[in-house]
Parts: C-alpha cells; sequence; structure tokens
C-alpha cells in the first residue's frame, strides 16, 4: 500500500519557482536539501498538494526508506511539521507544512556579519596594542622564492617545500584554462597551498581535475569559483550538484 502526505507552505512567495533560504544549503545534507526542495517545490504555487512516498522517491532518486528517515530529520530540524492528517482515497495521510524560515535565514546571517565584524575589531586592537614584534607560528607550506626579473615562470626552490611541484603548477594552469580566468583571486601563496591542500584532501591530482571539470560543466559553479581557496572551500557543494544533475554524473566527470 502507497504512503502519501500532503504539504502547505507558509511563505506566500512561491508563483512559478521556488527559492531555498542559504541557512537550509548551508546546513544540511545533500539528501535533506534535495528531499527539502522537491517536498518544497511539490507544494506548489496553492501551497498543497498530495504525494506519495514513491513520487517523492521518483522525483529524487532515492529510496522510500530514505525518504522516510529524511522527512523525520526535518521534522526534527523544524524545516518542515506536521499537522495531523488528512482523508485520503484509501486511508488517512500525514499533512505537511513548510515552514517560513526566512525570518530565521536572515537573523542567522545577520547576526554572523555582526560576528565576523566584532572579530575584525578585535584583531585590529590586538594589532595596534603592541609594539613587541610578534612571533609567527610555523608554517605547515613553506614559501616559495620567485625571480623579480621572470616572475610568471621561473620559481626557485630551497630545501624540500610543497611549492613549485610540477603537479601543483599543473592544476593551476588547468583551473585557469578550464574557467577560462587570466588570473586567480588571491595571491600565488594561497592558490598554491590551497591546490595542495586540495590533493591531499581528495586523494591526488586526477582527483582534483575531476572536480575542477565538474565546476566547468555547472552553470553556477563557474562563474563563481575564481581560486583554489574558492574551489577547496565548495567541492563538496560542486560534486553533490554534478551528481544531482542528469547527464554529468554519468561516468565521465563524477
Amino acid at each position: 500500500m502507497k504512503s502519501g502526505f500532503t504539504i502547505s507552505e507558509e511563505a506566500p512567495d512561491r508563483e512559478y519557482f521556488t527559492i531555498v533560504p542559504n541557512y537550509i544549503i548551508n546546513h544540511s545534507t545533500i539528501w535533506e536539501r534535495d528531499i527539502y526542495l522537491i517536498m518544497k517545490r511539490i507544494a506548489g504555487e496553492r501551497g498543497s498538494c498530495f504525494a506519495s512516498h514513491q513520487t517523492i522517491a521518483d522525483k529524487t532518486g532515492v529510496s522510500r526508506p530514505t525518504i522516510s528517515r529524511t522527512i523525520k530529520k526535518l521534522l526534527k530540524r523544524g524545516w518542515i511539521k506536521e499537522e495531523g492528517k488528512v482523508a485520503g482515497k484509501t486511508h488517512p495521510t500525514k499533512n505537511y507544512i513548510i515552514v517560513d524560515l526566512w525570518e530565521q535565514n536572515s537573523q542567522y546571517y545577520r547576526e554572523e556579519k555582526k560576528r565576523k565584524l566584532q572579530n575584525q575589531s578585535t584583531q585590529k586592537t590586538k594589532d595596534t596594542s603592541t609594539t613587541e614584534p610578534k612571533i609567527r607560528k610555523p608554517q605547515i607550506y613553506k614559501e616559495e622564492k620567485i625571480e623579480e626579473d621572470n616572475i610568471n615562470t621561473n620559481v626557485l626552490i630551497q630545501g624540500d617545500p610543497v611549492y613549485g611541484k610540477l603537479e601543483i603548477n599543473n592544476l593551476i594552469g588547468f583551473l585557469k584554462e578550464e574557467l577560462g580566468l587570466p588570473i586567480l583571486d588571491g595571491t600565488e601563496v594561497e592558490n598554491r597551498r590551497y591546490a595542495q591542500l586540495a590533493i591531499n584532501k581528495f586523494g591526488g591530482e586526477d582527483k582534483v581535475r575531476i572536480i575542477i571539470r565538474a565546476t566547468k560543466q555547472d552553470p553556477f559553479w563557474s562563474t563563481n569559483i575564481t581560486s583554489f581557496k574558492n574551489l577547496y572551500y565548495k567541492a563538496v557543494q560542486i560534486v553533490s550538484s554534478a551528481r544531482s544533475r542528469k547527464g554529468v554524473a554519468d561516468g565521465r566527470y563524477i
């Protein structure tokens, strides 16, 4: 027997498009995000509709047990709520409401902005409160020395540093070429550092190239990744987006 539910939404802005708060995107797993988006979309312009678990499973490409588990998590997070049952054709079905999170979303990011400003102010106070020389912490990655007369090509290596490795040079060039970037945001040192971190985190140069290709294929990320630091921190979202798009996650890139 198929189980179903009705969905309604409290937020008024839902005509012909679906908007998801950034708080949801940045604080959810891929399944929570995908199923929340589908439920919000199914709510439709009138705010409510009937849909079976199988319908949701078909739209998201996951199993019905996963749908049930994820809905329980969304209820626990307070992003949706259950309001009794309604009469169905064969049996009563659960009625779900999409909670209006826009004020919570705005309040969270307003407070986050305040925290960043306070941290910056605190740091400036520390910098100006003493004239004693600062003791730098040991750095994991050594900075490379670059010849002034040929900064783009001749990299001089001292000791056994991470910078200057051929795979780092290749990856930086590959990122620029794939995304059509003449230069990357951030410093040369920063981009090389995050290129190495990406290699370590994702399992090698080839895996990082796969992520770069997926970035190129994504209409949003292809225009929003402008440095290796961006790529490093957004890689999980990029891969998740690629896997959710039909025709991209067919084994060629992810």
